[in-house]
């Protein structure tokens, strides 16, 4: 007689841009698997077991990609074989890293501040050139100090004339945002 395993409960919680924590529950003891599936279509790839029989079943999975959507199935198995699949659940992690509140402040005639924010600890790096096509291959000027807040001196500049500049922030996993390119003038 067939008596599959019932699966209850399935939160998705402390979802992060790299990871997320996913927990069920199961009628009776079982083991608990979390498999990864293709577009909600096909689940085919272990990403996690424990063969411990247990009625509240809890995962930390890490090591996923921000800002993109996963389709995850569970699976339990009790002691004599019986087994309880979910549906597909769908979740999509946070957002990597993201550059926003963009300005130019303090304006001189040879200076002017760009102040920026990001949504995680990260570098400070500016690009700023005279000639918009060149901006496209300058390297940043960087400060390796990880802030939210960012704020970054341009010094030596000509009176009168137009500069493009380009924040670009870094953070300590690897994830790279850059922010429009933009102009200004000085006086």
């Amino acid at each position: 007689i067939s008596n599959p395993v019932i699966i209850s409960n399935i939160q998705i919680t402390n979802i992060m841009r790299d990871s997320v924590t996913v927990t069920w529950n199961t009628d009776r003891p079982a083991t608990s698997r979390i498999y990864s599936c293709l577009f909600g279509l096909f689940c085919f790839s272990s990403l996690l077991n424990d063969p411990n029989l247990m009625t509240v079943h809890t995962f930390n999975i890490s090591g996923l990609s921000a800002d993109r959507k996963y389709y995850i199935q569970v699976v339990s198995v009790d002691a004599n074989g019986q087994q309880g699949s979910s549906s597909i659940v769908i979740f999509k992690t946070q957002p990597g890293l993201l550059i926003s509140n963009v300005a130019i402040i303090n304006i001189t005639r040879s200076s002017a501040t760009v102040v920026w924010d990001t949504n995680y600890p990260a570098d400070s790096g500016i690009i700023v050139c005279q000639s918009f096509l060149f901006c496209f291959f300058a390297s940043p000027v960087k400060d390796p100090t990880l802030t939210l807040p960012h704020s970054m001196n341009l010094l030596g500049l000509k009176a009168g004339a137009t500069y493009y500049y380009q924040p670009v922030s870094l953070d300590p996993l690897g994830y790279r945002a850059r922010g429009a390119l933009t102009s200004f003038k000085t006086l």
